[in-house]
């Protein structure tokens, strides 16, 4: 089973595009593998809840789904740092690498999946780590989780969230093919 996890909407925004995938693509089936996609509020007690009821092993892959407004491309993020400072893990009963920093990366195949988006004409990036600490902690729980089998995926604005036209944008179609094609390269 692959999870895929988005966000609902916050703040001002009337929608966020890496909730209404997870939700979309909920149940869908991709070589055998089922999705089993869920919305989080972009809340640290959401994502402390779904910390605190995941275990090791529960789930085959993860797809982490965040809006990174202003940027261009889908992110293709390559692992997730904790600082020294953080005790989250420890509330959430994970266990801190023992190297320093606290940096984990994932083993799926990034470039592959880099390379698939960008036959597709998929405007896509690998990035070095996410440094917004709500969604980091998801991916670096997600890296825990799964034995570095997750990967946190960057998605631009849609046209309707830059309805001023100030950021760049992707529609939500080309974003729903960018996760798609992201299930297909890691199973």
């Amino acid at each position: 089973m692959i999870l895929l996890t988005g966000f609902n909407p916050s703040g001002k925004l009337k929608s966020d595009p890496s909730g209404e995938i997870a939700s979309l693509l909920d149940g869908s089936i991709f070589r055998g593998n089922e999705i089993k996609g869920i919305c989080l509020d972009l809340a640290y007690d959401s994502v402390n809840e779904f910390c605190l009821n995941s275990r090791t092993g529960q789930y085959d892959y993860i797809i982490n789904l965040g809006l990174d407004i202003g940027k261009p491309s889908i992110l293709l993020e390559k692992g997730a740092i904790i600082r020294s400072d953080d005790n989250s893990l420890d509330f959430w009963n994970i266990p801190k690498p023992k190297q320093s920093p606290f940096e984990i990366f994932t083993s799926l195949d990034i470039e592959g999946i880099l390379n698939s988006l960008r036959s597709a004409r998929i405007p896509a990036r690998i990035a070095p780590n996410h440094d917004s600490s709500l969604i980091n902690r998801l991916y670096y729980s997600s890296l825990v989780l799964s034995d570095g089998r997750a990967i946190l995926v960057g998605l631009p604005a849609t046209p309707e969230i830059s309805v001023k036209g100030d950021v760049p944008v992707l529609d939500l179609e080309s974003m729903i093919r960018a996760v798609e094609l992201t299930v297909q390269k890691i199973i």
